[in-house]
């Protein structure tokens, strides 16, 4: 795309948007034509995060998912998908550390963090599918 079209275009994109976020006091610009979110802007862009609401088909997809996970769809329902996630993904690294524990293999004992499925995956302590 060449550049006069490219600058016409971010211009049509963001041109208004952007000018909503200034005018409303969302955005501001700092002394050297920087900008930076104000705290008012802070607010708003917080109370739009707590205000989504999960969509009915991923609550109804919430019984795809292993068993363990599925008490966490409260917080789909509630709109906390930072506690949503984060219950998550500490679900599945006490399971990792589960299969750690139990494993013979004493190669894996000292092993924590991102290289713990790696590790259980090389000595076949963890094997496809996942349990």
């Amino acid at each position: 795309m060449p550049e006069e079209e490219r600058r016409d275009a971010l211009r049509f994109l963001f041109g208004s948007p952007w000018r909503y976020l200034i005018n409303s006091g969302y955005i501001d610009v700092t002394k050297n034509d920087f900008y930076e979110i104000t705290p008012e802007g802070h607010t708003q862009a917080e109370e739009a995060i707590s205000a989504i609401k999960a969509d009915r088909a991923v609550l109804e997809a919430m019984r795809f998912l292993h068993p363990e996970l599925q008490g966490y769809e409260h917080y789909f329902r509630e709109g906390k998908l930072k506690e949503a996630v984060t219950a998550a993904f500490l679900r599945v690294e006490n399971r990792f550390n589960e299969v750690r524990d139990k494993s013979p293999n004493p190669a894996v004992k000292s092993v924590s963090g991102v290289n713990l499925p790696y590790k259980l995956f090389d000595t076949g302590d963890l094997q496809f599918p996942y349990r």
